[in-house]
């Protein structure tokens, strides 16, 4: 997503912090400002502007990317979708994950620009600009939101975080995959993305 640098110039702040600030935007504020070439997320109201990622980040999310879009050309059974492509929760958060996956019983949720509501899959490859936001700020929200799957990418480490929602409303870290295991999901059934290729 690219948004008007210069109408949001006071709200772009560093995406480690919080710090409070007087002013909120909606997402209808935020969905309707010019795009000026920059990638921006609404989170609880604040603008903040996305660092751009490196080569291994942009590497995964295009081998993840493709393991879920090779998986449905095989089974209709969804869609999955590769950052900047916006996911809005509510009238406050408006989100970019790298990769998203909706099943075909929400179709529904995505229209021509965006998702609308909660995704079933979301992935995060955490980098050093992105990874206290995406483990505590974004991780609680995907939850909150309903969001039943989250995978948190230390790419670093090759190492796979996979989160799913409990019927209390939180996530449990079901397991964690490294370099030598194999990514499966139940949402997915046969789903099989070893993580050794995705770093080939």
């Amino acid at each position: 997503m690219t948004r008007s640098s210069q109408a949001v110039e006071a709200r772009a702040m560093d995406i480690n912090t919080l710090p409070p600030v007087s002013t909120k935007m909606t997402a209808r504020q935020f969905l309707s400002l010019p795009e000026d070439g920059k990638q921006y997320e609404l989170i609880d109201g604040e603008v903040f502007v996305m660092p751009s990622p490196g080569e291994l980040h942009q590497r995964l999310v295009a081998r993840i990317w493709r393991g879920f879009d090779e998986y449905f050309d095989r089974h209709e059974a969804g869609r999955a979708y590769v950052a900047p492509f916006d996911v809005r929760f509510d009238e406050a958060n408006v989100y970019q994950p790298d990769v998203v996956v909706v099943l075909e019983e929400h179709a529904g949720r995505v229209t021509a620009k965006r998702v609308e509501g909660a995704p079933d899959l979301v992935v995060e490859v955490l980098s050093a600009g992105t990874a206290v936001k995406d483990r505590n700020v974004k991780l609680r929200a995907y939850a909150r939101f309903g969001v039943t799957e989250a995978w948190l990418v230390d790419a670093e480490r090759r190492r796979f975080e996979i989160h799913r929602l409990r019927e209390d409303g939180t996530y449990a870290l079901v397991k964690t995959v490294g370099e030598d295991g194999t990514l499966t999901t139940p949402l997915l059934p046969g789903l099989r993305m070893k993580v050794a290729k995705l770093y080939r």
